[in-house]
């Protein structure tokens, strides 16, 4: 490695997971940072990438998020198993943008093989197998190659031994001068004057037009009503479940009728066909006509 390489990076000593690294996460953009700020995300946006870093507005754990933590380890064993080489968690630092950071799931000692891990459900996996990978990851892996002067990565689908998905992804220098011209002015433009970005979605325009926005402030009062009533519906229908469990019982005064209902679970289609080798190709004809609708969603 020439002396140029190496001074484009430098290694963090953070363990992940740490109060440290959280600390180290919050002060710079790292590269689960990167599809927000670049407004491409489907799990949010630059401005919540802006209120994380100033106001530490952090993200609900979900039962996803836990499992990919729990699983990120016993993937990486996977992978130091079968390629026979050692595998650490590594945080990074690049020199050219100091403010860029990235944690990389598994990297060997001499830093020239990585891998960024996702554990994510059956269909993700089945759909990784087909060429599809979100552009979240794409951005990600990306970053990741910039602030560590990687000309790859592999990007690694783990569902469990038996079912995951190695692709390799190639530096794209393209797509990291938009990263870097993208988040350096999010950094100086935003991050350091605590200027927040304007809420963006992707493929959404901004709307603001004085009559059509009185129309959605009108439609989310009543959005926030019914939610209030759903919730204090929901509460009385659990109490009378309490009570009368799996009885079919008639309330004669209030006119209302209480019945137990039993359906059969939904047959998990991705494991069938996985099953019988049927491939994702095949299945689209059996798809029922596409059909559109319009939905509106209160932003808390």
């Amino acid at each position: 490695m020439s002396i140029a390489q190496e001074l484009q990076y430098k290694e963090i000593d953070l363990v992940q997971g740490s109060d440290a690294w959280k600390l180290y996460r919050r002060t710079h953009l790292m590269a689960s940072d990167t599809p927000k700020i670049m407004n491409i995300s489907k799990w949010g946006n630059s401005l919540d990438c802006y209120l994380s870093k100033i106001e530490g507005k952090e993200v609900s754990i979900n039962e996803a998020m836990l499992r990919g933590m729990a699983l990120e380890p016993v993937a990486r064993d996977f992978l130091s198993e079968k390629y026979k080489i050692e595998l650490k968690p590594k945080v990074f630092e690049s020199t050219i943008l100091p403010f860029m950071g990235a944690s990389l799931d598994a990297i060997n000692d001499d830093l020239s093989i990585a891998y960024e891990i996702k554990c994510p459900s059956f269909k993700v996996v089945h759909e990784a197998m087909n060429g599809i990978v979100s552009p979240d990851y794409i951005y990600q892996c990306q970053k990741q190659m910039f602030v560590r002067n990687l000309k790859e990565i592999g990007l690694f689908y783990f569902f469990d031994n038996s079912f995951n998905h190695l692709i390799k992804l190639e530096r794209d220098n393209k797509i990291i001068e938009s990263i870097k011209e993208t988040e350096s002015e999010f950094w100086y433009n935003n991050i350091l004057t605590l200027n927040p970005p304007s809420r963006t979605f992707r493929n959404v325009t901004n709307e603001d037009d004085v009559e059509a926005n009185k129309l959605a402030e009108e439609w989310a009062k009543l959005d926030k009503l019914e939610k209030s009533t759903k919730k204090a519906k929901e509460e009385i229908e659990s109490k009378i479940n309490e009570l009368y469990g799996n009885d079919n019982v008639y309330f004669e005064r209030a006119n209302v009728k209480y019945i137990s209902i039993e359906r059969n679970g939904n047959i998990d289609w991705f494991k069938l066909c996985d099953k019988y080798n049927i491939p994702k190709q095949e299945t689209e004809i059996f798809r029922k006509p596409k059909t559109v609708y319009s939905k509106l969603t209160y932003l808390e």
